[in-house]
């Protein structure tokens, strides 16, 4: 698939995203969900519930796929995968990943992409899941144009991982935020509603929602339709 430029967003979105490129960032990020942690435990059931509303045997694509730990999870339900990072670095350790664990690699296509500019044709896919990407998005603009972009690639459900402002975590982080007179620059978080106008703008329509740990975690996922 022919890489594009770069397209324009929000500065700070670019550089959060930009920070996952490194072959260092890739050594050290996770590649797949430990059923000893009860933090891993709780996202990785968030994420079957949404898989859930995927029609079985579905293509889907895993964008950003960082390191494949997702991929597990995914040829559990027994989806054709297809997967896609920003990071040339993500892209090398998750397709290494799945042969070092001896899964089923050539089964899977892997790709460099960009996330407001895929190169994929349109409804390419049955479904897309785009897990721990939305949080680095600053601007509602950043996160209308992935969603615009998510939604011509896919035929069918996306399901997308967000920081709900609803979340005790987010609660408190906003606060000290305020009183410190510091930004979100990162791991920002948006409230349900305002995503819910976002996600509208576009013609969709939000139909499920479930959280890693409801009102405590800021991991919340919703399937978009």
């Amino acid at each position: 698939m022919k890489q594009l430029e770069q397209p324009v967003v929000d500065r700070q979105t670019r550089r959060n995203c930009n920070r996952f490129k490194s072959e260092q960032t890739a050594s050290k990020y996770p590649s797949e969900y430990h059923d000893n942690n009860k933090r891993h435990q709780r996202e990785k059931n968030a994420i079957l519930r949404c898989l859930k509303k995927i029609p079985s045997n579905a293509h889907v694509l895993d964008f950003p796929c960082g390191t494949g730990r997702l991929i597990k999870i995914l040829q559990a339900e027994s989806f054709l995968i297809s997967a896609a990072d920003g990071s040339a670095s993500m892209v090398k350790r998750a397709s290494e990943n799945t042969v070092n664990d001896a899964l089923q690699s050539n089964d899977i296509q892997f790709y460099e992409s960009d996330i407001f500019d895929s190169g994929f044709t349109k409804d390419q896919f049955d479904a897309v899941i785009c897990n721990r990407l939305f949080h680095h998005f600053t601007e509602s603009t950043d996160r209308i144009k992935a969603l615009s972009e998510l939604r011509r690639i896919s035929k069918g459900p996306i399901v997308i991982s967000f920081f709900n402002n609803f979340s005790t975590s987010m609660t408190f982080r906003r606060i000290r935020k305020y009183l410190r007179g510091q930004p979100f620059v990162d791991r920002a978080g948006v409230s349900m509603s305002k995503l819910k106008h976002e996600v509208d703008s576009l013609g969709l329509r939000i139909t499920y929602e479930t959280a890693s740990c409801w009102g405590i975690s800021p991991q919340w996922y919703i399937v978009i339709e």
